[in-house]
C-alpha cells in the first residue's frame, strides 16, 4: 500500500517536473500568480464599497426579484434601456442569502480573472504564446478593466461571455477547420450561445456576434447560407434570446424596445455628430500613451491582410484569417462607436477587449522580433518584450491604483442614508430622493424621484449637448414642476425626503430649498471628513398636504 502511494507520488513529481520544464509555462504561471495576488489585494482593499447609480439599478432590481417585492417606480424605464440577465444572475445569489461581497467576488472578480486567461489562450491560438502572454498582461493591468473588475456592473460579466464566444469560435471551431481537422459544429453553436448571453447582459456586446458573422461572410461567402450548421447556430442564438423577446412582446409589444432609446427617431444618437473623439480622446484615454502606441502599431500591422485579401476571400490563403478576425474585431466596434451610437466612454472598449488586446500583444511580439533580428541576438527578444510590457504595466498601475482607491468612498453618504432609513422606518415606508437606485438597494424601501408623468416635464427639459438632460431654470418651469411634484407627494405620502449633493442632474433647483419652504423636520445628516453635510434626511409629517397650484 505504502509502496503504491510512494510510486504515485514519484509519478506526480515527474509529471510536474516535465510540465514546468518549459520556460513558457513557468512564465505563464508566474505572471498568473502575480495577477491573482494583485487582484486579491484590491478586492480586499475595496471591500463593500458604496455603489454607484448604475450598480444600484441592477442590484435593487435583483433584490426585488429575490424577495418578490413590488417593482420600483422606474421599473418600466429600466426594462426599456437595460437587459435583465444580470439582475437575474444577482437575484440567484441573493436568493441563496449571499452577501454583497460574496456576490461581487463570483460575478465580477472571478470572471475578470477567467477573462484574462481566455485572452491568453486566444492570443496564443491566433498567433503564438508570446502574443498570448502579452495580451493577457495588458488586459489585466488596463486601468479601466481593473476598475470595473470590482464594480457591480455588466462590463466584466458581458466580456466574460464574449470572451467565451471568441474562445469557442476560434480555438475550438475555426482553427481546427482551417487546419483541415474537420468541422466541429458544437463549438460554433456554443460560440453563438455565449455571444447571445453576452448581449443579454450588455447590449453593446452584440458586437461580438457581429464580428463573427462578418468573418464568416468574408471567409465562407454564400456557403454560409448552405451550411445547415450555420442555421442551427442561428436557432441556438434565437433560443437563448427567446425569453427576452417573449417578455418584451408581452410587456411592451416590441421585440427590442431598447432600439428606440439608442437608435430611434428621438434618440440622442440622431442629433449627435459623428463621434470622432472616439479616436482622438476616448481610445487614448482607455489605453494611455504606451499601450496606445503599441495598439496603433498592431492595427497598422493588420493591414498586411489587404495584400492577400482576394486570396482570403477565395480561401486560398487561410494563414491570414487570424489577421482578418482581429481586423474586424477592431474596425467594427470603432465604426459603431463613431458612426452608429455616436458616443463612447472608456468602459465601452471593454466590450471589444478580446481582440484589441490581442492586436497589442501582436505588436509587442513583432517589435521584439524585429529588434532581435536587427542586432542578431535572440536573447534581445525577451529584453525588448519585457521592457515594453513593464513600461505599460507601470503606467497602467499608477492610473488604476489612483482611480480605484480614489473612488472607494464615493457615494459613501448615500449608502449611509439608505442604511439609516432602513434602521429607522417600517418596510412599507416611502422615500423621495434623487439617488433612487442606491437608496432602494440599501434601505429596501420604495424610493421615488422628483419627476412625474405631467407633460410640463417634457416641455421644460432641455439637452444642450444631446446627451445630458436638465430642467429649464425658467420660472414657469420651476414653479410648474414643483406643483406637479406636490401632487405626487400627496399621492404616495412619503415618510422621508433626502436632499444631497449627488445626482444634481436629477435634482430640480427648487428641491434644495423645499424642506425650508415647507417646514420639513430635520432627521439626520451625513457629511465628509470636514464636517460639511453632503446628504440630509428630512422627516415628512403624516398630515403634509403641499399646494398643487397658486
Amino acid at each position: 500500500m505504502e509502496e503504491g502511494i510512494e510510486k504515485r507520488r514519484e509519478e506526480l513529481k515527474k509529471k510536474i517536473k516535465r510540465y514546468f520544464s518549459s520556460y513558457d509555462k513557468i512564465l505563464v504561471w508566474g505572471i498568473g500568480i502575480i495577477i491573482v495576488v494583485v487582484y486579491l489585494y484590491y478586492f480586499f482593499k475595496i471591500g463593500s464599497q458604496p455603489i454607484w447609480w448604475d450598480e444600484g439599478d441592477y442590484l435593487s432590481i435583483a433584490k426585488e426579484f429575490a424577495s418578490g417585492g413590488s417593482r420600483p417606480e422606474w421599473w418600466m424605464n429600466f426594462t426599456r434601456i437595460r437587459p435583465l440577465a444580470f439582475p437575474l444572475i444577482l437575484a440567484f445569489f441573493f436568493k441563496l442569502g449571499a452577501s454583497e461581497i460574496f456576490v461581487r467576488f463570483f460575478t465580477e472578480f472571478v470572471p475578470a480573472l477567467i477573462c484574462i486567461w481566455i485572452i491568453y489562450k486566444l492570443g496564443s491560438e491566433l498567433f503564438n504564446k508570446k502574443v498570448g502572454i502579452a495580451s493577457a498582461v495588458l488586459l489585466a493591468v488596463n486601468w479601466v478593466f481593473m476598475f470595473y473588475s470590482f464594480r457591480m456592473l455588466t462590463d466584466i460579466p458581458s466580456l466574460f461571455f464574449s470572451a467565451l464566444a471568441f474562445y469557442f469560435f476560434w480555438i475550438k471551431y475555426e482553427k481546427p477547420y482551417l487546419e483541415n481537422k474537420g468541422e466541429k459544429p458544437l463549438f460554433l453553436w456554443l460560440a453563438v450561445g455565449f455571444g447571445a448571453l453576452s448581449f443579454l447582459i450588455r447590449y453593446i456586446s452584440a458586437l461580438t456576434l457581429i464580428v463573427i458573422v462578418f468573418y464568416l461572410l468574408f471567409t465562407r461567402r454564400t456557403k454560409i447560407f448552405k451550411n445547415k450548421n450555420m442555421w442551427i447556430a442561428l436557432i441556438v442564438g434565437l433560443l437563448v434570446l427567446s425569453p427576452y423577446v417573449i417578455y418584451n412582446m408581452q410587456t411592451r409589444g416590441n421585440v427590442f424596445p431598447a432600439w428606440q432609446w439608442y437608435h430611434g427617431d428621438q434618440s440622442t444618437a440622431q442629433f449627435r455628430a459623428f463621434a470622432w473623439d472616439t479616436l482622438t480622446f476616448h481610445l487614448p484615454n482607455f489605453f494611455k500613451s504606451y499601450n496606445l502606441i503599441i495598439f496603433v502599431i498592431g492595427s497598422v500591422l493588420l493591414l498586411e491582410l489587404f495584400f492577400y485579401f482576394d486570396l482570403i476571400l477565395k480561401q486560398k490563403e487561410r494563414t491570414k484569417n487570424n489577421l482578418l478576425l482581429c481586423f474586424l474585431g477592431v474596425v467594427i466596434p470603432l465604426g459603431y462607436f463613431i458612426f452608429g451610437i455616436k458616443a463612447v466612454d472608456a468602459r465601452y472598449f471593454i466590450a471589444t477587449a478580446p481582440l484589441m488586446f490581442v492586436v497589442s500583444g501582436y505588436a509587442i511580439n513583432w517589435i521584439s522580433k524585429k529588434v532581435a533580428k536587427i542586432v542578431n541576438k535572440k536573447e534581445v527578444y525577451w529584453a525588448v518584450f519585457f521592457v515594453i510590457i513593464l513600461l505599460i504595466v507601470h503606467q497602467q498601475l499608477i492610473v488604476g491604483d489612483e482611480f480605484i482607491k480614489g473612488r472607494i468612498n464615493s457615494y459613501k453618504e448615500i449608502k449611509e442614508v439608505g442604511l439609516w432609513i432602513k434602521e429607522n422606518s417600517l418596510p412599507d415606508a416611502r422615500v423621495i430622493t434623487a439617488s433612487i437606485t442606491q437608496n432602494q438597494y440599501y434601505s429596501e424601501r420604495d424610493s421615488y424621484d422628483y419627476y412625474t408623468n405631467d407633460s410640463i416635464w417634457n416641455t421644460c427639459t432641455i439637452s444642450p449637448d444631446n446627451i445630458n438632460v436638465y430642467l429649464s431654470e425658467n420660472e414657469t418651469c420651476q414653479m410648474g414642476t414643483e406643483f406637479a411634484f406636490n401632487r405626487k407627494v400627496r399621492e404616495i405620502k412619503p415618510e422621508y425626503l433626502v436632499i444631497s449633493a449627488f445626482e444634481p442632474a436629477f435634482t430640480p433647483q427648487w428641491a434644495y430649498s423645499y424642506p425650508q419652504k415647507y417646514n420639513l423636520i430635520f432627521a439626520q445628516a451625513f457629511g465628509n471628513n470636514n464636517g460639511n453635510p453632503l446628504a440630509i434626511i428630512y422627516k415628512i409629517p403624516e398630515d403634509f398636504n403641499p399646494p398643487v397650484k397658486e
